[in-house]
């Protein structure tokens, strides 16, 4: 016999609900899992595939944004003003 921490004892080869296995406790997960994306309506998945758009553009916008601000107003670091030698 096997004891448990609040005093319930459990026979050899019974098995409660809190001693399902792993692999029993992975099988229930996907099941529910499954079962909540089967009950998702369509357009849960037309406003989720808008939303990755939607990033994809903004992402492509701040790309442009950036290679023409470096590659189209002179490029590197902007040196004015730094406090060094001026020259001879």
């Amino acid at each position: 016999m096997a004891a448990e921490p609040d005093g319930f004892r459990i026979e050899d080869g019974e098995r409660s609900e809190r001693h399902e296995t792993e692999a029993q406790r992975e099988q229930r997960w996907e099941q529910e899992w499954n079962q909540e994306l089967e009950t998702r309506s369509p357009w849960y998945w037309w406003a989720r595939a808008g939303y990755v758009l939607l990033l994809v553009i903004l992402f492509y916008l701040l790309g442009q944004a950036m290679v023409h601000h470096h590659f189209f107003t002179g490029g590197g670091q902007n040196n004015q003003n730094t406090g060094g030698p001026t020259g001879p």
